[in-house]
């Protein structure tokens, strides 16, 4: 690693490590890639999941028990996709704070 040094115009110097901006450009892209692509994907299963669990719902026929296991599977879904969602933003957050621009 070595120092890059800058000389402002009020004589002031600031440097950093040339190795901390090769770390930093590599988390963001990895966080630009396949976490990203990851986020999606599982948003696409959580809404199958949901159109599947609504499906039972409605094809339980007045039985408790499978109207009972669809809603429990619709309510996690539901929750997952929240999940999903507040992960996705943390990652936004996360890339903005290291790169100055959320995309």
């Amino acid at each position: 690693m070595n120092w890059i040094l800058r000389v402002n115009v009020g004589g002031q110097v600031s440097g950093v490590l040339n190795g901390a901006f090769k770390i930093k450009s590599n988390l963001v892209s990895l966080s630009g890639g396949y976490i990203s692509t990851v986020l999606v994907l599982a948003g696409v299963l959580a809404v199958v999941y949901i159109m599947i669990a609504g499906f039972n719902y409605l094809t339980s026929a007045g039985d408790d028990g499978k109207a009972k296991k669809a809603k429990e599977g619709l309510r996690s879904a539901i929750f997952g996709l929240i999940y999903i969602l507040l992960a996705y933003g943390i990652v936004r957050l996360v890339r903005l704070v290291l790169t100055g621009s959320p995309t």
